[in-house]
């Protein structure tokens, strides 16, 4: 799955974007946001998965 650059930020407002030596893009989280972004996560994959 891959998200453009712009709904990334928009998902995950405090999280800084980078671009690994592959030129994968990566958040950085902060660990206590980490709960947070699992749940919006699992919420956008059940839905993707519910609508197949």
């Amino acid at each position: 799955m891959t998200i453009a650059p712009d709904r990334l930020a928009a998902a995950f407002p405090s999280a800084e974007t980078s671009v690994s030596a592959d030129g994968i893009r990566v958040l950085l989280l902060a660990p206590r946001e980490l709960p947070d972004a699992i749940r919006r996560l699992r919420m956008r994959l059940d839905m993707s998965a519910s609508s197949t």
